[in-house]
């Protein structure tokens, strides 16, 4: 499975996840564009602030591992991360409600994915330049880090 497939928030949780890495809160409009309304809008309805943020920021790092060379998603940062928000989000749920939420939680981030990719790809050089300068440092909360360099 490649790095692109293992990956499975700035706007509406800033005061949550503050301070986030300087690349996504630029990529990541001040106010939500209607896209990015529309990509969360159901999991607004059954996921919490901080949930739908987690979303958010997993979508956004799996994109900018995707987009940019010499940066890796932290995979295991991205599973305890969202595997603890579905643990949470599914507490005294039905097992058909647990898949549901499921289903949500992996078509809102396959939503916001895109939506990050499409907003990165306006000027990609300085995108990974930021993204690249926030990977590498430890204090920034982006899923994210930086690739050995090759020999």
């Amino acid at each position: 499975m490649t790095r692109k497939h293992r990956a499975c928030a700035l706007l509406i949780a800033l005061p949550v996840l503050a301070p986030l890495a300087p690349v996504q809160a630029q990529t990541l409009a001040a106010r939500p564009s209607r896209a990015m309304t529309i990509a969360v809008g159901e999991a607004t309805k059954d996921f919490t602030q901080k949930q739908v943020a987690i979303l958010q920021l997993a979508a956004h790092a799996a994109a900018t591992a995707q987009l940019c060379d010499g940066i890796s998603l932290d995979d295991a940062a991205v599973e305890k991360s969202v595997g603890d928000m579905m643990t949470e989000a599914s507490q005294g749920v039905s097992e058909q409600e647990r898949i549901r939420l499921h289903d949500l939680a992996l078509v809102t981030f396959g939503a916001l994915s895109g939506l990050a990719l499409g907003e990165a790809t306006r000027n990609e050089a300085a995108y990974c330049k930021a993204a690249k300068a926030d990977a590498s440092d430890p204090e920034k909360f982006a899923f994210l880090r930086l690739d050995p360099p090759k020999k």
